[in-house]
């Protein structure tokens, strides 16, 4: 997909170089997100997160966790996003 000429045309972008340069932006910020989440995790506790309760008063999961994921996939690649 990024290396398609016609989609390159479409968003505005001349050469493969522009698609590298932003690929390497992207990388760039995910890594510094990434540390800049490691940083906040350490000094914030993270909350003890459970579904127990909502268990005991009888709620049941409609779909299961492979499901979710399953079906958040298909979406993206429905809309273009992978």
């Amino acid at each position: 997909m990024w290396t398609d000429d016609a989609y390159l045309k479409r968003l505005g972008l001349h050469a493969r170089r522009d698609v590298a340069y932003i690929e390497s932006k992207i990388m760039t910020e995910k890594a510094a997100l990434d540390e800049v989440m490691k940083l906040i995790s350490l000094r914030v506790p993270s909350p003890k997160i459970s579904s127990k309760k909502l268990l005991d008063l009888g709620f049941n999961y409609k779909y299961g966790l492979e499901e979710m994921f399953d079906g958040a996939t298909q979406s993206c690649k429905e809309k273009g996003f992978i």
